[in-house]
C-alpha cells in the first residue's frame, strides 16, 4: 500500500491513487513507519534526521517550525533532539520515526508493525496529533 513493491495480481488504491504510478507524487501524502527499517540517521544527533526530512519534503521554514515543535512537545521528545540516535531507547526511537512520518503532514500514516515500545496514552496521541498535522496542511 506504500508503492515499494508492486503486486503481481488485483489492484490497489490508496487516497484514490495507484501507490505504485506517480510515486514521487504519493510519497509526499502519506507517512510510514517501518518495524525494521529507519528513516533515521544512526550517528547522527535526531534533530539532523528532522532536517534532512525537511528538505526532502521540502517544507517550509515556519511550518516545519511550527510541525516540530507540535510533534516534539506532544510526543515527548523535545529532550532528546540532540541526542545520536544510536544512543536511544527502542521508545525513544520509535517516537522519533513518528514525527519524521509526521513532518510533512501527511494524509495517512502507515505503521508496519504495531509501535509495541510506545505507551498506549503516546499511541492514543500520536493518533490526536496525526488529525492536528493535517489540519495544519497549507
Amino acid at each position: 500500500m506504500t508503492g515499494i513493491l508492486k503486486p503481481t495480481s488485483g489492484t490497489c488504491r490508496v487516497l484514490g491513487a495507484d501507490p505504485t504510478q506517480n510515486h514521487n507524487q504519493f510519497v509526499r501524502q502519506i507517512g510510514v513507519v517501518f518495524g525494521n527499517r529507519s528513516n533515521l540517521i544512526w550517528d547522527l544527533p535526531v534533530i539532523d534526521s528532522f532536517k534532512m526530512m525537511k528538505e526532502i519534503y521540502e517544507i517550509e521554514d515556519d511550518r516545519f517550525n511550527a510541525q516540530l515543535e507540535l510533534l516534539t512537545q506532544n510526543i515527548g521528545i523535545q529532550d532528546i533532539l540532540d541526542v545520536p540516535v544510536r544512543q536511544m531507547s527502542l521508545g525513544q526511537r520509535m517516537r522519533c520515526e513518528l514525527v519524521v512520518a509526521l513532518l510533512h503532514s501527511p494524509k495517512i500514516l502507515f505503521l508496519d508493525e504495531q509501535p509495541s515500545a510506545l505507551m498506549p496514552f503516546r499511541k492514543l496521541r500520536c493518533i490526536v496529533l496525526l488529525r492536528k498535522s493535517t489540519l495544519n496542511r497549507n
